[in-house]
């Protein structure tokens, strides 16, 4: 009987990452495609990488930034993540939800934009593919596919609906 022998180990794999700014600490991250963001652990949103306007503030598109910047959204967050392209999306203390960068491909917002005033967010999730969800308090789920909301009914079957007790 042939036995295959085992894959080559990497030679130049480093078990060991490096942070991009020594003195930097963070209690969240969310990988997109060219860049990264983070929530500091003072809550404050910092972001690196090149900038296809998801560093959250105005740099030149196309612009490599290799050590954090903080973006311009003066709130403590609680969550972040990202679409895995370009979209960032964060979540605040308070429940407020916000989206910045190329999300979906065709939405382009360089600075945070509040993603709908009147809905309180628990929790959000973003997708390359799917675009971006959220459960808001009460456990109604939300979902943009594009540009627009709209209200998932049919397809999370069980889900309560926020308008619904």
């Amino acid at each position: 009987v042939y036995r295959a022998p085992p894959p080559p180990r990497p030679s130049t794999m480093s078990l060991t990452p490096t942070p991009p700014v020594p003195g930097h600490q963070y209690s969240a991250l969310a990988v997109g495609a060219y860049s990264v963001c983070g929530i500091q652990l003072d809550g404050m949103a910092s972001c690196w990488g090149l900038n296809h306007g998801s560093l959250g503030t105005w740099v030149e598109p196309g612009t490599e930034v290799s050590g954090p910047l903080r973006a311009d959204l003066n709130e403590h967050l609680a969550q972040i993540s990202s679409d895995g392209w370009n979209g960032f999306y964060a979540r605040t203390r308070f429940g407020q939800g916000f989206m910045w960068g190329e999300t979906n491909g065709d939405v382009f917002t360089i600075l945070p934009a509040l993603i709908t005033p009147s809905l309180r967010v628990e929790d959000l999730s973003a997708s390359n593919s799917m675009g971006y969800c959220v459960i808001a308090v009460g456990g109604g789920v939300y979902c943009a596919p594009e540009r627009g909301w709209y209200q998932q009914d049919e397809a999370l079957r069980g889900v309560p609906n926020i308008e619904e007790p």
